[in-house]
């Protein structure tokens, strides 16, 4: 009678080993396809951040190149100006005579009709002084209201020395878009003539006695 084969324990079968390489196998297989679309996913947003950054730095290159030539052309006309203000220092400007009209910025008027001396009682008795009255008109011509004050009026003699000016009718306005205003100022003047009445830069003067 034959003897029956003595079976071997599982683990001594090479099946078995065959089955735990091949689950290692696996199990490797799959952290190395994890680990690659991990490192793929983390590539992919390095990469979103790098064209975020491109991005941003052509947009702030752009608005670069705008100030830039927007500074340019305020250095362009800031030039302009200085070499026309220079121009106009060395051509002094002529008074106008009493009556003609001075033309401003923003298409705004200004007409010193008429200088007078005057036996009015002032608001101030400043003594050795003649007491001098003049008449002028104010045209708005821009599409603001105008502030127009005395203060922005101012007188000289014939000795350039400046007359004080007198709170009788003391002129303060504003003037609405397209309208015109009148007024009257007063001046204490030391000195006799010529006299010359500014306003804002420009000026005009009596015939020369």
């Amino acid at each position: 009678m034959k003897q029956k084969p003595t079976k071997l324990p599982f683990y001594l079968n090479i099946w078995f080993y065959l089955t735990i390489l091949l689950a290692l196998s696996n199990v490797i297989i799959f952290m190395t396809i994890s680990a690659t679309n991990n490192h793929h996913a983390e590539q992919q947003i390095q990469l979103k951040k790098l064209q975020a950054q491109n991005k941003q730095l052509q947009h702030e290159n752009k608005n670069y190149r705008l100030l830039n030539k927007t500074l340019t052309n305020v250095q362009q006309k800031t030039d302009a100006v200085t070499k026309n203000s220079k121009a106009a220092a060395k051509t002094p400007i002529k008074p106008a005579s009493f009556g003609q009209t001075q033309t401003y910025a923003d298409n705004i008027k200004v007409t010193v009709n008429t200088l007078q001396f005057s036996d009015e009682t002032p608001d101030q008795n400043i003594s050795d002084t003649q007491l001098i009255k003049i008449q002028f008109q104010i045209e708005n011509g821009s599409h603001e209201e105008l502030h127009a004050s005395g203060v922005d009026f101012a007188m000289y003699d014939g000795k350039r020395q400046k007359a004080t000016e007198d709170t009788k009718d003391f002129y303060a306005e504003v003037i609405a878009p397209q309208m015109t205003s009148s007024g009257t100022l007063y001046f204490h003047a030391k000195n006799a003539g010529p006299y010359t009445i500014q306003y804002n830069g420009k000026s005009w003067q009596t015939a020369q006695p």
